[in-house]
């Protein structure tokens, strides 16, 4: 059962590998934003 589970993760890491890059650039983007929404509201309070 483990290592069906493990197998799978290993094909879904295959399948999203392609798009990691365009995905780590826009989960880099959110982080951004959401960083720069905290500071500017802590700015503001």
């Amino acid at each position: 059962m483990r290592v069906a589970l493990q197998e799978q993760a290993i094909a879904t890491f295959y399948i999203i590998l392609p798009t990691a890059s365009t995905y780590q650039r826009l989960n880099n983007e959110v982080w951004v934003g959401l960083a720069w929404l905290v500071s500017e509201r802590s700015l503001l309070l």
